[in-house]
């Protein structure tokens, strides 16, 4: 019992559920000044990051994990953040300091953490008091969906859009979980000041971490890549060509910048696989050799920095899912890229055109080829049309 009570002079009970994601990024640094540090055992266990794990419930391998991160401290509260079953909450983060005897990390952080939690608190208040709970907006039909304006967990902290540098388009849900460990790590380089960044941290989109679930996960994804985000990240490995939501989002990326023509997708490979027809004209970021990692990771921030023309961040005049869908057809084949993708745009036709994937030596034709001249000869003219019209004051000329 006195453990219990001991937290209570740190927290207020009321604020024990106030969710881990409203203590922001200073806090777990200061905390990891104290936790990232060796302990003497305290009460049957070691008090820094290693005995916090444990009492969260993180198994030894993912302690092990946590030790080689550069911060093992912000390391574990970034990944307690996004484990649900694990209850991350403020007050079950004080009642574990407190059972750890860190009264010390307790008082030094107890006045920003007081501060996160007033400002979340407040953020929260504002949001409720903006609609109320039943929507008196009738719906226009069948597969009519009307889409709130916060979309991401982001929104819904900061009570405000948030816009993002990249979207991280890659299959998390595969037999093999390197795609997963390869975006964890580029997370781990992107999202803090580093020399890939010039100590401006990038802000990614990561699907299944950001995304919040009920609702149409093709409407979603291409509201936020149309949107919200700069650039799509395109992580290839033999997982992506598994996934049909990882062809969705990239086919309708490729939409909105057909013909790579201003860097809006940037794809990366992790491992030898093949590669998408509608992506193989673009250079990829090879992650398949480690001694090339220092130059690929310089390569790929550098990309995501390339400025955007104002035109191609949104779809002008309608939605830019329900355009894209009007436009697609075909489902694709096993040995195939992705499927027939066009899109209207001022008044000129581009043309995504599926092609067999393995054994296909034919090129992707990413926009018509200009009209061409006709012959001035008239026996040509008869051989195409077979026939045309001849004038005094005009060369021949012929219609296809």
């Amino acid at each position: 019992m006195e453990e219990e009570l001991n937290w209570r002079h740190y927290l207020n009970p009321e604020h024990y559920d106030v969710p881990l994601h409203a203590l922001r990024y200073t806090v777990s640094k200061q905390m990891s000044l104290h936790l990232d540090q060796d302990a003497v055992i305290h009460d049957g266990i070691i008090p820094n990051f290693g005995g916090l794990a444990e009492l969260i419930g993180f198994s030894g391998l993912e302690i092990s994990a946590f030790e080689r991160a550069e911060s093992p401290t912000q390391k574990l509260l970034s990944e307690w953040k996004f484990q649900p079953h694990l209850k991350p909450t403020v007050g079950r983060l004080i009642e574990f300091l407190a059972k750890l005897g860190r009264e010390d990390v307790l008082t030094d952080c107890n006045n920003k953490i007081q501060s996160e939690i007033r400002d979340f608190l407040n953020k929260k208040d504002f949001d409720l008091q903006k609609a109320p709970i039943q929507d008196e907006t009738v719906s226009q039909g069948p597969g009519y969906e009307i889409i709130p304006d916060q979309i991401t967990v982001e929104d819904v902290m900061t009570g405000k859009q948030t816009n993002y540098d990249a979207y991280i388009c890659f299959n998390p849900y595969g037999t093999s979980t390197k795609d997963l460990e390869f975006v964890r790590e580029l997370i781990e380089r992107f999202e803090k000041p580093s020399q890939y960044n010039n100590r401006k941290p990038f802000k990614l989109f990561v699907p299944s971490r950001d995304d919040l679930p009920g609702f149409s996960a093709h409407t979603i994804s291409a509201k936020i890549i149309s949107e919200r985000c700069r650039h799509m990240i395109v992580v290839l490995s033999c997982n992506f060509l598994q996934s049909e939501a990882c062809e969705f989002q990239s086919a309708f990326a490729h939409s909105l910048s057909p013909g790579a023509r201003n860097k809006r997708i940037v794809p990366i490979r992790i491992e030898d696989c093949q590669v998408p027809n509608i992506l193989r004209i673009m250079a990829c970021c090879d992650f398949t050799k480690k001694d090339l990692w220092d130059w690929s990771w310089q390569r790929l921030a550098k990309s995501i920095t390339v400025p955007l023309n104002p035109d191609d961040f949104q779809l002008a005049g309608e939605s830019a899912c329900q355009s894209f869908q009007l436009t697609r057809s075909g489902s694709p084949s096993p040995d195939s890229g992705f499927s027939s993708v066009s899109r209207s745009r001022s008044g000129s036709q581009y043309s995504n055109i599926t092609s067999h994937m393995a054994g296909s030596s034919s090129s992707l034709n990413m926009e018509p080829d200009p009209p061409k001249k006709a012959h001035s000869s008239p026996n040509l003219l008869k051989k195409v049309t077979g026939k045309f019209k001849k004038s005094k004051d005009k060369p021949a000329t012929s219609s296809f």
